[in-house]
């Protein structure tokens, strides 16, 4: 939380930095912040203590919604353009740029290829490293505003005897008299210092009319600035993806895994077994063949895309893992599962995700009925975020303990057999269309789609979950 004992400009910075250093930590936060309808109290405070600063640094309460919605901002907005960067390090970026270069002539794209070789290839470019550089841009941005407006206003709360956040009270939606506002707003403005006689009503008028016209205009130059900070920012981040598609077009493709033909596996029931419906292998550069669903109406079909490092998904697999197999092995459920691979980066350089979700495909391969039964076991071994999770020689085990037999399983596992098809999956997902679904592609994981319907309920209660599995069965009967 800022600190009461900084002056807002550095209290704001050393907040803003320590919220996107988390998000870069947790990528994943990214697609489900804020996506709670009911904060909780450290949230509330958390805002509150924020908003005090702008308040106690002499900003007015529209400049301080204007000041904590643009910092807010920057900073979510940074960490999703950062989280969508092909490449996590220095060492990485440099590694594409003969290829890059080659394929940049400068002839046809002299700026980008400039900005390109001159700025982003440079030896020690960090992606990361401009953020210091926008925020600062942002607080002096604010700063000036500050500076020019220091004209009569409301005192904060906390002026007028409102208790601070040390004394761990939060008033809230705190009611503030007409009369009170009045008083305040008539007698000092927010340093307290005392306010010229109220002028004539014409004169006041104009005085307003004046203000109003020199507010628009910096309004009007603040969005001007923004945009073409906005344009630089995402220059830079087009650079280091244009590598990657570069990269890409020149690589070798890699054929699919047999029983995955459209980039996930399909398990049925009989009554009392759950078997892997049978496909072929894709080959390269083939597109996935959407599963055909006409004879499949009487059922719930349900879709999911994980990732095996993802928490919500190890707590969505953990509430309704077993619920879903018995459903299946009834006959009352179909489960088409999709393994893929978006937290590489949170694996402390070992690409667990990429790595597990490989060992996934050989069993879809090569024992495509003890599919589940793995899924489940990668599951319960979950690593944490930021650590390197299993090793190939730990994954080939693993799938040993869940009855896989096949020996040819343990080789795909270490040389790693299906992980340029799983990122091609990857992207399939994450770009879209999805068959069969109510949204376009895939934005977090996990996604879970019943019928088609996406599911947005609580990823720890079986019963909501259940409930929203029958109603749409319902209506298809």
């Amino acid at each position: 939380m800022p600190s009461h004992s900084d002056d807002w400009k550095s209290a704001i910075r050393k907040r803003s930095i320590s919220f996107r250093e988390v998000l870069a930590r947790h990528p994943w936060a990214t697609t489900v912040r804020d996506s709670g309808t009911n904060p909780g109290p450290a949230t509330l405070r958390h805002h509150d203590r924020v908003i005090g600063t702008f308040r106690n640094g002499g900003f007015s309460v529209e400049k301080t919604a204007h000041a904590f919605s643009a910092v807010d901002s920057y900073i979510y907005g940074f960490a999703m353009e950062e989280k969508s960067l092909p490449f996590t390090t220095s060492e990485e970026t440099a590694a594409m740029a003969a290829i890059m270069l080659a394929q940049l002539p400068r002839s046809e794209y002299p700026y980008l290829a400039e900005l390109t070789a001159d700025h982003v290839l440079k030896p020690g470019y960090f992606y990361g490293d401009e953020f210091l550089v926008g925020l600062d841009l942002v607080l002096d941005g604010l700063a000036t505003m500050l500076g020019a407006d220091q004209h009569p206003g409301s005192q904060p709360p906390h002026s007028r005897g409102v208790p601070r956040p040390e004394a761990h009270a939060v008033t809230l939606n705190r009611s503030i008299s007409p009369d009170e506002t009045v008083h305040s707003s008539m007698n000092s403005n927010a340093y307290g210092k005392p306010v010229p006689p109220k002028k004539d009503r014409r004169e006041q008028a104009r005085d307003s009319a004046r203000l109003m016209r020199e507010e628009q205009q910096k309004r009007d130059n603040r969005k001007r600035l923004f945009m073409r900070g906005g344009i630089g920012a995402g220059l830079l981040a087009v650079a280091a993806i244009v590598a990657l598609v570069i990269v890409n077009s020149v690589g070798s493709a890699a054929a699919g895994p047999a029983n995955m033909a459209s980039d996930g596996i399909l398990l049925t029931g009989d009554g009392s077994a759950i078997q892997a419906t049978p496909t072929k292998a894709l080959a390269a550069d083939a597109k996935p063949i959407a599963t055909d669903r006409t004879a499949l109406t009487d059922t719930a079909n349900i879709a999911v895309y994980v990732d095996y490092l993802c928490p919500f998904c190890g707590q969505f697999e953990a509430t309704n893992g077993e619920q879903i197999a018995s459903w299946v092995t009834a006959g009352n459920a179909t489960l088409e599962f999709h393994p893929i691979s978006i937290l590489d980066s949170a694996s402390a350089g070992s690409k667990y995700p990429t790595r597990a979700a490989n060992a996934a495909a050989c069993v879809a391969n090569y024992q495509p009925d003890d599919f589940l039964a793995v899924n489940t076991a990668l599951f319960a071994s979950q690593p944490k975020e930021n650590t390197t999770g299993l090793t190939d020689a730990e994954l080939t085990s693993l799938v040993k303990s869940a009855g896989v037999t096949d020996k040819k399983v343990a080789s795909c596992i270490t040389d790693r057999t299906f992980a340029s098809w799983l990122g091609a999956a990857t992207k399939r997902a994450l770009a879209g269309p999805l068959p069969d679904a109510d949204i376009e592609k895939v934005s977090g994981t996990p996604t879970v789609l019943v019928n088609g319907v996406t599911y947005t309920g609580a990823l720890d209660n079986p019963t909501t979950f259940s409930d929203f599995v029958a109603a749409q069965v319902a209506p298809a009967k």
